[in-house]
């Protein structure tokens, strides 16, 4: 990232990177997720949907700084809309 945001900065372009985790989208709670996160730190999954997800919260709050399970869509939009708006001009080479 920070090649390109050196090779393109004199162009204008910047180059950045949000690196949110896990969103919360249907694609990220199901029991299928569920199963995966209890397997991967050897806890028993029941196949009872609502025990599983929260069994999984539980082991996704452990594994995170913040103790959060999923990032909420909402969190990470304004940091999308204040990279792709001129405010963000001389912000390059960032990770967020």
């Amino acid at each position: 990232m920070k090649s390109a945001a050196l090779e393109l900065g004199h162009h204008g372009i910047t180059v950045n990177a949000l690196i949110p985790g896990l969103i919360e989208t249907p694609r990220t709670r199901h029991g299928e997720r569920y199963a995966q996160a209890l397997e991967e730190v050897g806890a028993k999954v029941t196949g009872t949907s609502a025990a599983d997800e929260e069994a999984a919260q539980k082991v996704l709050k452990a594994k995170t700084p913040l103790g959060v399970p999923w990032v909420e869509t909402s969190d990470v939009a304004p940091v999308v809309v204040f990279l792709a708006s001129d405010a963000a001009a001389m912000v390059s080479s960032a990770t967020y």
